[in-house]
């Protein structure tokens, strides 16, 4: 078996913390042959599609790169897009060369369900599992948002990480993030929730595999800051699914499946569903640490059993 990893850059993905490295260990241990390049060096031509990159390899307990090489897309039984939004021109793009390939090359999450879902978007879906929500571009329409729910989270619907998210409980707050927002985000609507408390008992990281409840954990926010993102400072601990969880995914997971987004990572603060997380998610090594089991074989067995 062939797998082709794209994502970022293979030097700079950290092999403690990072979900494709976790992916592409497992795919080795399973004896498969995996590769690894960036969507810039994508090339399609006279009906071929190819990519610079190099095949990973272990050596003792760390992968490592090969030299550089061509790359036969056409060759591969299983690709997967990892690379880190934004979500702009350059990451769709690549979603429609993949779509030339044979359709007998198992893509991963499909390119097209991929296009129909930004993160922050296809919870539009689903609204009885929203907190009160609203995507608009017009500041007067975000501004009686904030006076009706007092204090709001305001953001971009197509970055990543815990960037530029902001909690504003004023008007001055809000004329200063709104004009910052412009700013990098031109001619792009944002994201307004009610700004939940809850956030402050762990927003909820869950896993779906092929639509079905696969596990998860909490992420706290550090100190006095409520984005609990592992990346800008958030911790892992451990969560038990409750009903409401359960709940949410059963409400979702169909449609997830039948979009052919495989592996999803969704948030809930409290019981709320506030993203749908499909272009990479992350947290497999965060739930590794927490309960020493390994979701990344949940995720090839499942491959294995289409």
């Amino acid at each position: 078996m062939r797998v082709a990893f794209q994502c970022d850059p293979f030097e700079t993905l950290n092999p403690r913390t990072d979900t494709s490295i976790a992916l592409m260990a497992e795919a080795l241990e399973r004896h498969y042959r995996v590769y690894a390049y960036t969507s810039e060096s994508m090339t399609w031509s006279q009906q071929t599609l190819g990519a610079i990159g190099q095949e990973v390899l272990k050596e003792g307990e760390s992968l490592i790169q090969s030299q550089s090489l061509s790359v036969n897309l056409a060759e591969m039984d299983i690709i997967w897009i990892r690379q880190d939004p934004p979500f702009d021109m350059g990451y769709l793009t690549p979603t429609y060369l993949l779509e030339t390939l044979s359709p007998e090359i198992l893509i991963l999450n499909d390119p097209a369900g991929i296009r129909n879902a930004p993160e922050k978007l296809l919870i539009t879906h689903f609204p009885e599992l929203l907190p009160p929500t609203l995507i608009t571009g017009d500041k007067s329409e975000a501004q009686h948002f904030l006076k009706k729910h007092h204090s709001i989270v305001l953001k971009p619907l197509y970055d990543f990480g815990g960037r530029s998210i902001f909690k504003i409980s004023s008007q001055k707050e809000f004329d200063k993030k709104w004009s910052e927002l412009i700013c990098l985000y031109p001619r792009q609507p944002f994201l307004c929730q009610m700004f939940l408390e809850d956030v402050f008992q762990g927003d909820k990281r869950l896993f779906l595999i092929d639509g079905e409840y696969a596990g998860g954990y909490k992420k706290m926010p550090s100190g006095s800051d409520f984005r609990s993102n592992l990346a800008v400072g958030g911790q892992a601990e451990p969560h038990e699914a409750t009903p409401r969880d359960l709940e949410i995914c059963q409400a979702i997971g169909p449609v997830l499946k039948e979009m052919g987004l495989f592996f999803v990572g969704i948030d809930i603060i409290g019981e709320f569903l506030t993203e749908i997380n499909v272009t990479s998610p992350t947290g497999l090594k965060a739930y590794e640490s927490l309960y020493q089991q390994k979701l990344e074989q949940k995720i090839w067995d499942a491959i294995e059993n289409l």
